[in-house]
């Protein structure tokens, strides 16, 4: 197998992974969603205690939440881009990121309208769009890093 094919299937998988944890804990109804979080929310305080940095709140655990799964979320996004279209025009590429991205979260808000207990709210799909572009500017600069590198070392 090429490694270009590879490097699809991997991204491609990587997505589907993704997408799946997001669209599952999208199903969740409100009472295990709420279970969930608050035993995430004790393992957080737990550390944070042991750092002595405090203790935080279930809200503020689940909005980090969003935009974490998002963030990883628009990386592998971009990364698939990047592999599955890799003559296109960067600004291409991560667009069709971004808008891939934008279509999750609201697919993601839309599925919550479905779960009982649970709500759509537009907060949290502009945290899933903020998410989505900073793994996506985190990835773009990280390459930029590597290019960069790449060629001050070639300089020498």
């Amino acid at each position: 197998m090429k490694r270009q094919q590879l490097a699809r299937i991997l991204t491609l998988a990587l997505c589907l992974g993704i997408w799946w944890f997001i669209f599952s804990n999208s199903m969740m109804n409100g009472e295990a969603s709420t279970v969930r979080s608050d035993a995430v929310t004790g393992w957080v305080n737990q550390l944070l205690e042991m750092l002595g940095l405090g203790t935080v709140g279930s809200f503020l655990i689940r909005k980090v939440a969003h935009f974490a799964e998002f963030a990883a979320l628009g990386w592998s996004l971009a990364l698939a881009a990047d592999c599955w279209f890799p003559s296109a025009p960067l600004s291409r590429r991560s667009g069709l990121a971004v808008l891939v991205g934008a279509a999750s979260a609201a697919a993601d808000e839309g599925i919550q309208l479905f779960s009982q207990g649970r709500s759509a709210r537009l907060t949290d799909l502009l945290i899933d769009g903020a998410g989505v572009l900073a793994g996506l500017l985190v990835l773009r600069l990280l390459q930029w890093l590597v290019i960069r590198r790449r060629h001050s070392a070639g300089e020498r």
